[in-house]
């Protein structure tokens, strides 16, 4: 995806060319298709942030001009020019954060929007949690994308320094202050052992493996019991 940058008016007097007015394109090139064909999306408004979904074939982008920003979801199919799935109106964000397995989505409103929060989970684009973690400066999936954690650095506040776990439906797990907290980085998660058939497999039996664990834990609880 190329953004392109564009003037809506020329004006022209004795002496000078000027430009007034912009607007924005998104130049999507099909890199994988034949003679990669080129969709275009125009954005009439300022452009705050993009990003794309890391794993399917989504990409939200935060625009408008002024405190509250609208943010659009856009889906792309092979063939097909990309879709406006859902547009949020007046959301106070301006950062997007994609779960590194895609589907779940953090629109955060860091620094001056006092570190507000939704979680969102774009297959049906539900909301599934608001909150806010004040003066929040950062946020960081787990490699697994399971669990979400909010930090505010020592490097960009001299108060309420620490980092707060949450899990991806926006549900706070724990919350932890530090005296002049500055970075904490996840252990990456190594790369799986099974084949895409097999998660392919363990995906669609997952009903079967989950009342089969259900059980065994029922079982242990009535032994301690």
């Amino acid at each position: 995806c190329v953004k392109v940058d564009r003037y809506k008016k020329l004006l022209k007097d004795e002496k000078d060319v000027k430009y007034a007015g912009m607007y924005y394109n998104f130049e999507i090139f099909h890199m994988l298709e034949k003679q990669i064909p080129v969709d275009s999306v125009e954005v009439k408004e300022t452009v705050h942030e993009f990003s794309w979904e890391p794993v399917g074939s989504k990409f939200a982008v935060i625009h408008g001009e002024s405190q509250t920003n609208n943010v659009s979801f856009y889906g792309l199919k092979e063939g097909h020019t990309p879709v406006l799935l859902k547009k949020y109106e007046r959301k106070s964000a301006n950062r997007i954060f994609w779960s590194p397995t895609g589907q779940f989505v953090v629109l955060a409103g860091l620094r001056q929007m006092n570190g507000v929060m939704e979680f969102i989970d774009s297959s049906d684009f539900t909301s599934m949690g608001n909150d806010e973690h004040f003066m929040a400066n950062e946020v960081l999936w787990d490699p697994t994308g399971r669990y979400v954690i909010t930090g505010v650095s020592y490097w960009a506040h001299k108060v309420d320094n620490g980092f707060r776990i949450w899990s991806f439906q926006g549900k706070l797990i724990k919350s932890i202050s530090i005296d002049k907290y500055c970075q904490l980085c996840w252990r990456p998660r190594p790369p799986t052992l099974l084949s895409k058939e097999q998660i392919k497999e363990v995906k669609k039996s997952l009903k079967k493996y989950s009342d089969t664990f259900s059980l065994k834990d029922r079982q242990r609880l009535s032994k301690a019991s």
